[in-house]
């Protein structure tokens, strides 16, 4: 241990002639602690959170999405199966046709969108995990439907009327003046066969069937489709695949990844966490500060034992380093604290799930802990840390050299 290390711990860790002094320490070490646990439990949080998210958003959408550049659907052609046959990075594709519905049950009406999927989609999108009631499609079935929770409760639709039918509706193409309203929709009925709850705005938004039953329901021949979903191997990185996947589509297609899909939700919740984060922050420089006061009422305290080191030979520099590693004591002390104590409180909650939210049907509140944010705690914490001390020993000149 050089000198000024050795000093400073002595002058840490031995008993103060001011008990002032000491509280003071106690305090400064407290302070740096419960801000450092609080910034490591809110990024956590938020980490928690970002990940319940992709979770939800992940069983319904899909690692990568190919959409046409131009209109609403394609013609999935030979060509297109051939490239993604040849990326071995692909676990599963399947083929989806989306349009918006009028939906009408009985005396209830309501405005959705139908998603017709193939026999693969389940490999790329785990949504029957998500069925509470019923079952999935049968895909030898043509009028076979799975409804999304919130729809099924505006409409009171339930699973078991096999002789009232949902009845759905689309728009017809065409132009000119209409005559009569009705002739201008296309109707099929359909028999919810199966339930699902995933997310709100999903819920909310969407029946799933068969495929052919969507491209029957648009007068579509068998090729026409909108989108192809795509699951990736594990361990794939999807931003590279997608950008190959580009090059070899051309500029007829859209390909996107999950976060390219959801791209305002992801902005949102980045711009989230950098405010909380900044927030947390500012109240970890108020705690940390404290240890220019804990330094500068050490130095005077030991103003007697500096005359005697200065006697001695000790340079202004050294007796500075002096301090300043009182400081980063005090800094290291709370935030290996700090960190331990939050780390603590999140396995805590991730095992107990003593905090939650959503009433009724109350889930854990989710949190992670990390090694991302325990680094950015870490470096937060030290960096205010030594700029805290390096700030507390301007007073030593006064104090000792102008006396």
């Amino acid at each position: 241990m050089n000198f000024p290390s050795y000093i400073a711990k002595r002058y840490l860790f031995s008993k103060s002639s001011n008990n002032a002094v000491n509280i003071i320490t106690a305090v400064s070490v407290v302070g740096v602690a419960v801000g450092t646990m609080a910034l490591l439990v809110v990024l956590s949080a938020f980490s928690g959170l970002e990940k319940f998210s992709i979770s939800m958003l992940s069983t319904f959408d899909p690692d990568i999405k190919i959409t046409p550049s131009e209109g609403k659907s394609f013609s999935y052609e030979a060509y297109i199966d051939s490239i993604l046959k040849s990326h071995d990075d692909i676990a599963a594709y399947s083929k989806t046709l989306e349009e918006k519905v009028f939906l009408r049950y009985r005396d209830k009406e309501f405005i959705s969108k139908i998603k017709g999927v193939d026999n693969n989609f389940l490999n790329v999108n785990v949504i029957d995990s998500t069925i509470y009631a019923g079952r999935w499609l049968s895909y030898n079935s043509d009028k076979e439907i799975i409804v999304g929770g919130g729809i099924s409760h505006y409409l009171s639709l339930g699973l078991r009327d096999s002789f009232k039918g949902l009845e759905v509706y689309v728009v017809k193409p065409g132009k000119g003046q209409i005559s009569d309203p009705m002739s201008s929709f296309r109707r099929k009925d359909a028999f919810p066969v199966g339930l699902f709850a995933i997310e709100k705005e999903i819920d909310e938004k969407y029946i799933i069937a068969n495929l052919f039953f969507v491209q029957d329901l648009l007068h579509y021949d068998s090729s026409k489709v909108s989108a192809i979903e795509i699951k990736l191997g594990k361990g794939e990185k999807p931003d590279r695949i997608a950008k190959s996947l580009r090059q070899e589509l051309g500029k007829s297609f859209v390909v996107k990844t999950q976060k390219e899909q959801h791209s305002l939700i992801y902005k949102m919740m980045n711009t989230e966490k950098v405010v909380t984060y900044l927030i947390f922050t500012l109240i970890l420089i108020i705690a940390v500060f404290n240890v220019i006061g804990s330094i500068s009422m050490l130095i005077v305290d030991k103003k007697s034992n500096l005359h005697t080191l200065w006697s001695f030979g000790a340079s202004e520099i050294l007796l500075r380093n002096i301090f300043v590693r009182v400081g980063l004591m005090i800094t290291f002390i709370g935030g290996v604290s700090g960190i331990i104590l939050g780390s603590a409180l999140i396995l805590l909650q991730y095992h107990f799930e003593f905090l939650t939210f959503g009433g009724t049907s109350a889930m854990a509140y989710p949190v992670e802990l990390n090694i991302t944010n325990i680094a950015v705690v870490t470096f937060t914490i030290f960096f205010i840390g030594f700029i805290a001390s390096k700030l507390s020993v301007l007073r030593l000149k006064k104090e000792l050299f102008n006396s």
